[in-house]
């Protein structure tokens, strides 16, 4: 496949005609930060360092249990530094950890709601913005 030579603002008017080549070449114009990719679940302590080094997560939590939604506030708010962006769609994230094995409870802040179409879903979504506050 034959790259084009260079991208511009008239190659991104209409998605529809955005090709494939052009959004590969367009990416290659950006310098974008190196990523690593790994198939584990975010309770797995062998991934916790990833934790550290985060300044915003998305989280799709439609079909989260609440038992995770919480797993993952003591997680990030364990792990993650104060100030910390956490995003999650249609369930917001418990404020505080509510686990007796900890030594006291994770705060979130929840900063924002916004609510929106989804044309993945096609339907309405609801992002909840949150704030790591570090424990307390």
């Amino acid at each position: 496949m034959a790259l084009p030579a260079i991208v511009n603002d008239k190659d991104m008017d209409n998605d529809a005609q955005t090709t494939e080549a052009t959004t590969f070449a367009l990416a290659l114009k950006l310098k974008l930060a190196p990523i690593e990719v790994v198939c584990s679940s975010f309770e797995d302590e062998a991934v916790s360092y990833f934790w550290t080094d985060a300044s915003c997560i998305f989280v799709t939590a439609s079909c989260l249990p609440v038992e995770l939604l919480q797993s993952l506030t003591r997680i990030v708010g364990n792990h993650c530094r104060p100030g910390t962006i956490v995003m999650s769609t249609d369930y917001p994230l418990p404020l505080t950890d509510n686990d007796t094995d900890y030594d006291g409870p994770v705060l979130l802040e929840l900063i924002e709601k916004v609510d929106g179409y989804a044309w993945v879903t096609g339907g309405a979504s609801t992002a909840y913005i949150h704030r790591v506050l570090g424990p307390s």
